[in-house]
């Protein structure tokens, strides 16, 4: 054995480069573990900024369905319509149900369009069973427009969260 390694033996030093080793090994797996934990904090964030935003693409959608319901109502297409009010439910129960972050007040709001909505595809399809006439076209636009105006306030609150 050369002095040096003899040396490194007999001092001690090689103890203190294997716990010296030990630290690094054990601060480096704290590092790596707090990183992971903060990456995966950032994708949540991140997750939960798509599906808002995917919601915010969903909302113009839907907004848009709306207004061409109100436009089908106007001129009679009530086939179409019938098709429409499904869709657009079914767009509303998505929404609802991909923002888990929903307030109780805009929860309701959208559960609330979606009952308007069903109860209004119930009676146009009663009338087209029955083969009668739909005399009351403004009145179920009204209800439409109502419900406008107030998914579009959930819209514009969940937008300002996005912009936040």
């Amino acid at each position: 054995m050369d002095k040096i390694t003899q040396y490194i033996l007999t001092s001690g030093l090689g103890d203190w480069a294997s716990i010296l080793g030990v630290a690094i090994a054990v601060i480096g797996f704290a590092v790596t573990i707090y990183n992971i934990l903060k990456s995966k904090k950032e994708l949540r964030r991140v997750k939960s900024s798509f599906l808002i935003a995917k919601s915010m693409v969903d909302f113009s959608a839907t907004m848009v369905l709306m207004e061409e319901i109100k436009r089908l109502q106007r001129e009679g297409e009530w086939k179409i319509v019938l098709d429409r009010y499904s869709i657009l439910k079914k767009s509303l129960i998505f929404i609802r149900e991909a923002n888990p972050d929903l307030s109780n007040e805009q929860y309701a709001g959208i559960q609330d369009a979606i009952t308007s909505f069903s109860k209004v595809e119930e009676k146009v399809e009663k009338v087209l069973e029955r083969q009668l006439t739909i005399d009351n076209v403004s009145n179920l636009n009204r209800i439409v427009s109502r419900q406008v105006e107030a998914l579009q306030r959930i819209f514009v609150q969940l937008q300002n969260r996005i912009d936040r």
